[in-house]
């Protein structure tokens, strides 16, 4: 009875609470067209035809939503106001010094959101990318102690021997016969397969037949999932003021009506009981000293284990919790397998397309391979293989005109003025060499568009030339100072927030290329490729299908 009557209770919170949203909804539409903003003054495309959803809507289709933004910009130029959700105004932005400001020199300024809760503090708990300020930046302080150089020569023998397991998944070397392989599906196993043995010390057992595991599939499943239930992501943040994050999980649990809502706090139950056992088995090994680590896959190289031990030898205001530790270990998943694994699938999509740039990086793999001696390893060293010309070259061009993340969302904290690199010319004829950003007014830098702005790069901006990192880069791009971790790139972001394991991935990246690049030759098929935009983009055979996929033709060599 009194189970009952709590759940009684929850359901009339919960529908008192579904009975405010559209209220607050109006009140807020009402209180944004009728107040005036200055960023009114902006630049920018005119209010379309949703009031609901501005022209946020008009980029929710992922099969056009990449040639829209793309024309926003070149349109509208590097700082302009969109319209958002519910009459919301958004600043568009990929000036170089405007980033700087909102990524790296006044990211407190700008924090990802600050409210209570967002969608992944509620599911994954507060990892690295669900924090702000001194608990941000205490977990990356250290995440970083394990991503250091020295660690990464430690896994790079377990890269290459996920690397040539794949070798062996796509059929005998020698062999004539050319085949059509999906080529994403591949290479999300390979890199989940690496992620599971460099950053938790765990093999996932990908190329098994029956290599499947719970919680590689609720990883894998993880934003998919996501995606299907978009309005969590304005839910979460605006309950977060009036409930905990126990309670609204509980709320959610009693909504009937959305299986993907269901899946997706399935998928966080998982991920969090399975996060939570490596990390009490990890602790007790190490309480009873490095021997017992041995026996595991990274023998105890791994980040968790090296994120483990730097916490433990930590001072004490400098530790993190066993809440943050736990959340770290599919938040560290989750962060790396969809970039890296598409990263990859462009790579090898654009060299199929481009096969005399393919043969010329075959040739200086192949040349660098031959004075590898055996006793060394499996494949070409780290350090040297970091250092090949060409095969830098295209991993940059191809990372600069196709970056994986493609934009970024902030928060203005306070009201702020934000410099420019280059004036804008308002709505009213006025030169503006800063914009007053209101307190409040959420920013979308623009990773994409800075990388290929052609005010930096030139008129050939848009063109894929490995050729442009084998010379002089523009003095344009040099005195624009692009604020980006890699570079002169944002691929990788920028500040405090840039993606920490920039040098894993590049090392990663380019290993799986030049094992398999050695081994195979890569072609186009006669279906149509349809690069899909998103948080993360993706490909799909044709604009029908909806399923992440990437067929080439791949013969053996």
């Amino acid at each position: 009875m009194q189970l009952f009557a709590s759940d009684h209770t929850v359901m009339s919170l919960l529908l008192l609470l579904l009975a405010l949203v559209p209220v607050a909804g109006l009140l807020r539409v009402l209180q944004r067209y009728l107040t005036k903003s200055p960023l009114d003054n902006l630049p920018g495309p005119p209010l379309p035809a949703s009031l609901l959803f501005g022209n946020v809507h008009q980029i929710r289709n992922p099969l056009t939503a990449g040639k829209l933004t793309a024309r926003l910009c070149e349109t509208y130029g590097p700082a302009h106001r969109i319209h958002g959700v519910l009459g919301e105004r958004l600043l568009h932005v990929f000036d170089p010094r405007a980033l700087h400001n909102i990524l790296a020199g006044g990211m407190e300024h700008f924090p990802k959101e600050v409210t209570p809760l967002n969608t992944l503090s509620l599911l994954l708990g507060p990892g690295i990318l669900a924090t702000n300020g001194p608990q941000h930046r205490r977990q990356r302080k250290l995440l970083s102690s394990a991503f250091t150089q020295a660690h990464l020569r430690d896994i790079t023998t377990s890269m290459y021997d996920v690397a040539h397991k794949l070798l062996e998944t796509m059929g005998p070397r020698g062999a004539a016969k050319a085949q059509e392989l999906d080529i994403n599906a591949l290479m999300a196993k390979t890199v989940f397969e690496i992620s599971g043995e460099a950053l938790l010390g765990y093999s996932f057992g990908s190329f098994a037949e029956d290599g499947e595991d719970s919680f590689g599939e609720c990883v894998k499943q993880f934003f998919a999932t996501v995606g299907k239930v978009p309005l969590i992501a304005f839910v979460v943040p605006w309950l977060s003021h009036f409930c905990s994050g126990p309670l609204i999980f509980r709320l959610f649990r009693i909504i009937p009506f959305s299986p993907n809502l269901q899946r997706l706090l399935d998928i966080s139950e998982a991920l969090r009981h399975r996060a939570t056992r490596i990390v009490q088995v990890k602790k007790a090994a190490l309480m009873r000293g490095d021997a017992e680590q041995l026996d595991n896959v990274g023998e105890g190289k791994d980040i968790m284990s090296l994120l483990l031990k730097a916490n433990m030898a930590a001072y004490e205001e400098d530790k993190i919790s066993d809440a943050e530790l736990i959340a770290q270990v599919s938040t560290v998943m989750l962060a790396g397998l969809d970039p890296t694994s598409n990263g990859l699938s462009r790579l090898l999509y654009t060299l199929a397309q481009n096969q005399v740039a393919q043969e010329r990086l075959r040739a200086e793999l192949l040349e660098a391979q031959r004075h590898v001696n055996e006793s060394t390893g499996l494949g070409i060293p780290p350090n040297e293989l970091m250092r090949l010309p060409y095969l830098d070259a295209v991993f940059r061009e191809t990372l600069r005109l196709y970056p994986p993340v493609v934009f970024m969302l902030r928060f203005a904290a306070k009201d702020v003025a934000l410099p420019l690199t280059w004036p804008v010319c308002g709505k009213d004829g006025t030169m503006m060499s800063e914009i007053f950003v209101p307190r409040g007014t959420h920013l979308v830098p623009n990773l994409r568009a800075c990388n290929q702005n052609k005010a930096l790069w030139g008129e050939d901006a848009l063109e894929w030339k490995p050729e442009r990192w084998m010379g002089e880069l523009p003095r344009e791009l040099l005195e624009a100072r692009v604020p980006g971790v890699y570079s002169h790139l944002m691929t990788f972001s920028a500040g405090g927030r840039s993606c920490i394991g920039v040098k894993f991935a590049e090392l990663e990246m380019k290993i799986v290329l030049s094992v398999l690049l050695m081994a195979f030759k890569f072609e186009l098929t006669d279906k149509p490729v349809v690069w899909n935009f998103s948080v993360v983009e993706y490909p799909t055979m044709g604009e029908s299908s909806t399923e992440p996929e990437l067929l080439l033709k791949v013969t053996p060599l």
